[in-house]
């Protein structure tokens, strides 16, 4: 009955584990996943943010790129675009990190 509404129920406890709030970055995302030649990553955050960084690691842990490095980064919706050229096909992931905040994503590119 609920989904032919169209209606959701989450439990708060999830969105708070999250790190949803003042000072954190939500709603991270990168498209397309698979990626080829660029990549955009999406993230919001509530405030203004100092020292944001946005790092690319290869499936070992070896960081590969960086996207964004101590970046100030204004409160609202961002969108950053970045040239993959340089990396080959393959499983990556990208961590963003912010405060005390971190949050991870795999992101996949095929060339």
């Amino acid at each position: 009955d609920m989904v032919s509404k169209g209606e959701i129920n989450l439990p708060t406890g999830i969105i708070k584990e999250q790190g949803e709030g003042p000072g954190k970055i939500y709603n991270c995302a990168s498209y397309p996943n698979p990626a080829n030649n660029y990549v955009t990553f999406f993230f919001n955050n509530d405030i203004d943010l100092e020292n944001v960084s946005l790092t690319i690691y290869d499936i070992n842990g070896k960081e590969v790129a960086n996207v964004l490095r101590n970046n100030m980064v204004p409160a609202g919706k961002n969108a950053v675009l970045f040239d993959l050229n340089a990396l080959s096909s393959g499983a990556y992931y990208w961590v963003i990190r912010g405060n005390d905040f971190q949050k991870t994503q795999q992101l996949i590119i095929v060339k």
